[in-house]
């Protein structure tokens, strides 16, 4: 199961979906990948120029709503 989340408070879950700026179109952040500080920077960083990512609507990102550590 999915929900979805605001960019801000993204960091440290698990994205449901890819993420990528279309052209290249080479993902940013793969479905089932962690969204790390590092990661989330740098989309940050895209939003800021306004940037239109797929993935992200409106500010916010599709993560996994229950993900185990182990």
């Amino acid at each position: 199961p999915s929900q979805l989340c605001l960019l801000e408070e993204s960091a440290g879950k698990i994205a449901a979906e890819f993420v990528y700026l279309y052209p290249p179109g080479i993902p940013i952040l793969y479905a089932g990948e962690r969204i790390t500080q590092e990661v989330w920077e740098y989309l940050e960083r895209f939003r800021q120029d306004s940037r239109h990512m797929h993935g992200i609507e409106d500010g916010q990102i599709t993560v996994m709503k229950a993900v185990s550590d182990e």
